[in-house]
């Protein structure tokens, strides 16, 4: 069964020309990636952040990467991260944490394919790109083989203001390799401040200088029907426990 959950460039092609010995000839290595249906795919590389997409010829940008987690960034603003997760049974994992990641980039959109071995028969779909007339990325989800009393989760937040910093050259994995490995950050989400509504919710970023004035307002919604709670950033690691979390001084 297959249920939709919620919604929410540079290439470098590499041609191999090897002599035909009768097909006895093989490469001296494999490739960390392989070209299938158009797309660069990668297979549990279990790295973060090297799949930029750029939004509307602007400075904006999706930073994404081999694992399963979007940020939507633009000049020296952090938007926010997004990532989703799965509770089975009361255990749960977030997405970029499960044992089988399979990555296709294609020019402007990124997908994943992902299972579990504590959820078997469960494949989730992640997809991503940016919107067309405006800063911002839209995400689909879609089950298949999920179970009655599957959960879906999703948690997006950490928004932050880095004076200063052009991002997008900031953050680019050539010239700082340490962005590989950046999961989640809590410490993302200190000052924000969270208002909820009924189908949407807007984070904003207070500007210190200015009373009752923030500096930017990020809004989010998600198309299918859903709860929408404020949760403690700093219970992450635990999909359970963080669902069940109350608000702190680190919103998400």
């Amino acid at each position: 069964m297959m249920r939709k959950i919620l919604y929410f460039q540079v290439s470098i092609l590499i041609i191999m020309v090897l002599p035909s010995c009768n097909g006895k000839v093989k490469p001296d290595h494999n490739t960390k990636y392989s070209v299938i249906n158009d797309a660069i795919v990668g297979k549990n590389l279990g790295t973060f952040n090297n799949r930029p997409l750029y939004v509307n010829n602007s400075d904006a940008f999706i930073l994404a990467g081999d694992q399963p987690v979007a940020r939507l960034a633009k000049d020296q603003y952090l938007y926010g991260t997004f990532m989703l997760g799965v509770i089975r049974d009361g255990k749960g994992k977030w997405l970029q944490h499960c044992d089988q990641v399979t990555s296709e980039y294609r020019p402007g959109r990124m997908l994943w394919k992902i299972s579990d071995s504590s959820f078997k028969g469960l494949t989730i779909i992640m997809e991503t790109l940016p919107m067309a007339n405006t800063t911002g990325m839209a995400i689909s989800v879609t089950t298949d083989g999920s179970m009655e009393g599957d959960k879906i989760i999703w948690a997006f937040g950490g928004a932050q203001w880095k004076p200063g910093q052009n991002l997008a050259w900031r953050w680019d994995v050539t010239r700082n390799t340490s962005l590989l490995k950046w999961d989640f950050s809590p410490g993302d989400c200190r000052n924000n401040k969270i208002e909820t509504g009924e189908d949407i919710f807007f984070i904003n970023v207070p500007d210190s200088t200015a009373e009752n004035d923030n500096l930017f307002k990020v809004a989010v919604k998600c198309n299918p029907e859903t709860e929408i709670r404020i949760n403690d950033a700093t219970e992450w690691n635990d999909p359970v426990v963080f669902s069940n979390s109350q608000t702190g001084p680190l919103p998400v």
